[in-house]
């Protein structure tokens, strides 16, 4: 039986969520001693969303609601923000609607038979990708960068809910090499590229033996790289760079780079042209984007190729 129109949207937390968020800031009463902190799920609900939501997990999903539509000057949406305690106190509810479901229970000492064993696979995987998304915000919370306390790594991942849903996905396929999300990459790659075909490769050192072999291909007729054709690459780099040159019996020629981007200089490149030289080769240095445009120009290229990790 429900007293208002089942319309009133609310908030709905656990109370195993409520005593980990109140001993939780206990634990750092010292250090955030006078702030006020919202704890919520952050997943509101209507009153007969909850209805269904709890008939569903009881095996009574048929169940009409009794909606006596009494209840009058009640707020319509009454809901917290949680961004604060995610934040500063790297809290997240960890009980929701979609837990319960996934562990047969609302509660400890619940005696309904949820029936889960219908679910079918479908349902399953998308019950495993939501709570993937709540792992990552319990695991991965965003945190304020402070300059000058905040430490900066020389390297590491970026990476957001979204992108962990997709791995996990993936890895439910069971399918260990490339599969509907290479392919769909590969056709959304090449559109933006405004090319006709791309492949994915293992890595970039895989991409870039692949595309300097590529280039010695006869069916490229007078075009082709022959052995004792000089390639310019930078002289800092992974030696997976270099090492498809040397393979192909092509010649490298090293050029300097600029200090503080560690980039192949542009004008030691124009200098490096000699007449044996057939190709520019090189990676954007640890990330730093060289001038693509401006050795585009010189590489006599029609148009730039766009921000590819080599040329």
């Amino acid at each position: 039986m429900i007293r208002s129109d089942g319309s009133l949207i609310r908030d709905y937390l656990h109370v195993d969520d409520v005593t980990d968020a109140y001993l939780t800031l206990a634990d750092r009463a010292d250090e955030f001693a006078g702030e006020a902190f919202n704890f919520s799920d952050e997943s509101p609900m209507s009153v007969v969303e909850i209805y269904v939501a709890i008939c569903d997990v009881a095996g009574m999903a048929d169940t009409e609601p009794s909606i006596l539509g009494e209840a009058s000057d009640e707020i319509p949406a009454q809901y917290l923000n949680a961004s604060k305690a995610r934040d500063l106190l790297g809290w997240a509810p960890t009980m929701s609607w979609r837990w319960a479901r996934s562990n047969l229970r609302l509660v400890s000492d619940l005696p309904w038979d949820f029936r889960m064993s219908e679910a079918t696979a479908e349902q399953l995987r998308e019950e495993i990708l939501d709570l993937v998304e709540r792992y990552h915000a319990a695991a991965f919370p965003e945190r304020p960068f402070v300059p000058g306390v905040s430490p900066v790594p020389v390297s590491g991942k970026v990476f957001d809910s979204a992108d962990m849903r997709s791995l996990v996905d993936s890895s439910l396929d069971f399918w260990l090499t490339t599969g509907r999300f290479a392919e769909q990459f590969e056709q959304d790659f090449a559109e933006r590229m405004g090319v006709r075909f791309a492949k994915l490769c293992n890595s970039g050192s895989s991409a870039n033996l692949l595309a300097m072999t590529a280039l010695t291909s006869p069916r490229l007729k007078d075009r082709r790289l022959v052995p004792g054709d000089e390639v310019i690459t930078a002289a800092v780099g992974f030696p997976t760079t270099v090492n498809p040159i040397i393979q192909n019996g092509l010649v490298p020629v090293f050029v300097d780079v600029d200090l503080g981007t560690y980039d192949a200089n542009v004008e030691a490149i124009e200098e490096a042209i000699g007449p044996r030289t057939k190709a520019i080769f090189m990676a954007h240095t640890l990330g730093n984007p060289f001038d693509l445009r401006r050795v585009m120009e010189i590489a006599g290229a029609p148009r730039p190729l766009g921000d590819r990790g080599h040329l």
